[in-house]
């Protein structure tokens, strides 16, 4: 008998006939699920079982029950239900939970792309709204993914499943919560909050955190950061400014786009509650125009490389200003016009720059707009008024 029908078979015996196991439906490196009938109440379920060989690994032991109790003391829509936890003779532990037909959102990442705002926001909805939950009784789950978000075919929901490395925090209710610092660091690096690769204080704001980054999966179909390798992400998620997601996605809502990149804060104490997100995601709250207001133009303007392309006209005209300016010092005869000319010339050079800056400065291959060539040629057309002025006086 091989280790799956043998486990099985133990399975059926620790459950009794309460349930009647039908068949393996995945298995993982620390546990292994199983589709069963719940006979007196009629209804599919989950039996999720430890892996035997971490069966003497204190750890993995606290990690799975840690994730039964916590998922049991939610009983939530958006968190798949548990209805039993046990063990085995050989004291394996497993939990029997609510059967959920469907696929992680990783998977339809895999094969639909990035989703548009009618899908993905529905999801994000259901996610922070299990987050609000777990956070109202001090539960961080620290492991929020695509991986970890099941969406429920027979009714058309998103689940925040494995628990496995949350932790719940007396003192909730503020920022002083300690991670367990015996523990190793936990997580995906592509999700890791900045406070969790310090291995600083990490709050439930540190959910608000990874929140961000698979909201900017689900509209984008990559992170927030443009990164490589696992060092250039862990610095990212230190130093690095994300991209801007109303400019990824132009058909988001403004507010929602800039709610969704203040998740991302290096600061937990400025990151939006769940409370705050899931308000926003609904539309009935806004971000402090002093949090938006700054921080979008400063993105922007780094975006469209604004500041290299502006520095770029401040250079070429002071070269046109002190050209000038020598040819003045060596041709004594020259016409005093011609030093007023080269300033008005330099700052249609810088105007120009800002326009080109602002309107066709994003990286890569852009088609320029109408508005820039119509603001071009009104610079055009200003600097020969002014030119002609300056001759003629």
């Amino acid at each position: 008998m091989n280790d799956e029908h043998r486990s099985i078979a133990d399975l059926q015996v620790a459950l009794g006939d309460d349930f009647r196991i039908e068949h393996q439906l995945g298995s993982g490196s620390k546990s292994t699920v199983y589709q069963a009938w719940e006979n007196s109440l009629g209804r599919a379920v989950a039996i999720k079982v430890l892996r035997p060989s971490l069966v003497g690994d204190e750890e993995a032991l606290r990690r799975f029950e840690r994730e039964a109790k916590a998922v049991a003391a939610l009983d939530h829509p958006h968190v798949a239900r548990v209805y039993r936890l046990g063990r085995l003779a050989d004291q394996t532990p497993y939990v029997v939970m609510r059967l959920v037909k469907g696929r992680t959102m990783q998977e339809r990442l895999k094969t639909e792309g990035m989703l548009p705002p009618e899908l993905a926001i529905p999801v994000l909805k259901d996610v922070v709204s299990a987050l609000l939950a777990a956070h109202t009784i001090g539960i961080v789950h620290r492991d929020v993914r695509p991986e970890n978000i099941l969406w429920d075919d027979d009714n058309d929901r998103a689940l925040l499943v494995d628990f496995g490395i949350s932790a719940l925090f007396p003192a909730h209710g503020g920022l002083t919560a300690l991670r367990d610092t015996t523990e190793p660091l936990i997580g995906a690096a592509a999700y890791l909050s900045p406070e969790q690769i310090r291995d600083d204080f990490v709050s439930l704001q540190a959910d608000i955190y990874c929140f961000g980054v698979l909201a900017y999966e689900l509209l984008t179909g990559q992170g927030p950061y443009e990164a490589r390798t696992e060092a250039e992400m862990i610095e990212a998620h230190l130093h690095g400014e994300p991209r801007h997601l109303g400019k990824a996605r132009r058909d988001i809502e403004p507010n929602i786009a800039n709610v969704l990149r203040q998740c991302l804060d290096k600061d937990p104490k400025k990151r939006p509650s769940a409370s705050d997100v899931s308000r926003a995601l609904e539309g009935i709250w806004q971000l402090p125009s002093h949090d938006a207001g700054g921080r979008h133009l400063l993105t922007l303007i780094e975006e469209k490389r604004m500041t290299q392309v502006i520095a770029g006209g401040f250079v070429a005209s002071g070269f046109v200003v002190g050209g000038v300016a020598t040819l003045s010092e060596q041709y004594e005869s020259m016409p005093s016009w011609a030093f007023t000319e080269s300033l008005a010339t330099g700052a249609a050079m810088i105007l120009a720059s800002a326009v080109v800056g602002w309107f066709h400065g994003e990286k890569g291959r852009q088609k320029p707009p109408m508005i820039e060539y119509v603001a071009l040629g009104l610079i055009l057309l200003a600097w020969l008024t002014a030119s002609y002025a300056i001759v003629q006086a």
